[in-house]
This record gives C-alpha cells, sequence and structure tokens, in this order.
C-alpha cells in the first residue's frame, strides 16, 4: 500500500507542471463549483425546459475520489460531524459500484481494530506508515489549495470567482474542512506496542 500512497502524492505534487494556478482560479475553477452551497448561486440553477424549480449539486470535490475514501475506510479512519457527512454525500456524486465498493470495505473486517490488538509491532509500524502517508497527501492536497485557490483568491478583487474563495467546489469552507480531515487521519495513528 506504501508504494501505492507514495506514487499519488508524487502524481499530486506535480499539477503545476501542466496547470498554473492563476489559469485554474480564474478561468476553471468557476465551472467546477457546482450549484450547492454555492453563493454565487444560492438557490441552484434552473434546467430551461426541465423543471421550473432549480436543482442543488455539488461541484466537482477530491472527496469525490473514491480511492481515498477507501483508504479510509480501509485504515479505519472515521471523520466525524460535518466532515463526515460531506464526505458520506460526496458518494452520491460517485460511481455505483465504487460507493458500494467503499461501503463493503467499512462494513468488512477493522484493519484498525485488529493492527491495535496486536503485540506484533513491525505490524503497527506498517499501519503507521501508510496512516502518515495518508497524512501528508492530504496536507500536500493543502499546499495546493493554498497555491490554487487562497493565494488567486487575493488576486482576484472584483472578478465573478471573487465569491468562491473560502469555499471548496464541493461547497464546504475549504481551510478548516481540509484541515479537519488531515488532522483526523492523523489522529488515526496507533502508539507503539509499548504505549509509546
Amino acid at each position: 500500500m506504501t508504494p501505492v500512497l507514495n506514487k499519488m502524492k508524487q502524481t499530486l505534487g506535480r499539477m503545476k507542471e501542466q496547470c498554473d494556478p492563476e489559469v485554474f482560479y480564474n478561468q476553471f475553477r468557476y465551472f467546477l463549483s457546482g450549484w450547492k452551497d454555492n453563493p454565487a448561486l444560492p438557490h441552484g440553477l434552473i434546467y430551461e425546459g426541465v423543471s421550473d424549480k432549480p436543482f442543488q449539486f455539488s461541484g466537482g470535490s477530491a472527496a469525490q475520489v473514491a480511492t481515498v475514501q477507501c483508504l479510509d475506510e480501509f485504515l479505519g479512519i472515521r471523520h466525524d460531524d460535518r466532515p463526515g457527512a460531506f464526505l458520506m454525500r460526496m458518494r452520491d456524486y460517485m460511481l455505483p459500484d465504487h460507493r458500494n465498493f467503499i461501503a463493503a470495505v467499512g462494513k468488512g473486517p477493522s484493519v484498525r481494530n485488529f493492527v491495535s490488538n496486536s503485540d506484533d509491532q513491525e505490524l503497527r509500524t506498517a499501519y503507521n506508515t501508510c496512516v502518515s502517508l495518508l497524512r501528508d497527501f492530504r496536507s500536500l492536497h493543502i499546499r495546493i489549495i493554498a497555491s490554487y485557490v487562497i493565494i488567486p483568491s487575493k488576486r482576484a478583487k472584483g472578478h465573478q470567482v471573487e465569491g468562491l474563495a473560502n469555499v471548496g467546489t464541493g461547497g464546504t469552507g475549504i481551510m478548516s474542512f481540509l484541515k479537519s480531515v488531515r488532522d483526523t487521519t492523523a489522529a488515526a495513528l496507533l502508539p507503539d506496542v509499548s504505549g509509546t
């Protein structure tokens, strides 16, 4: 699992090679925003010829990627309150087979419980390495959001995307959500078998 987590982090770290932060924020991000929890479209979006009532759909979000949510389930990382509810809502946007697989992993035997009940320090170290790599991936995601959203938003005063500066494309308070998810991941680290 560690090679996969390292590759995910390496790939995410290459974002700037093909996507300029200013172009992303000022030209592309607006179209990912969706029309649920979007201050620019507080009542949603009317699809003319479909309905007279507005629809509300979340925009594209990394939380809709099955891989990371599957890793959370596999490692027994539980996000509570609003972050947990948001992550569950994002599963509605996944392919049904992906959503069902994540649910099956979550209902399966708990890797976290197995490891925490074991006296095998090597097993615990391997588990903690996976959790640490997932935490590091999430920390990198926060840094990318700072580069691609927070910093460009400070230069976009008066631009159409200005109201989206602190809102993730899925509709969350962007930095508070990401930091909460990262911190919950870090809190999943298990103490050494010796209790340290």
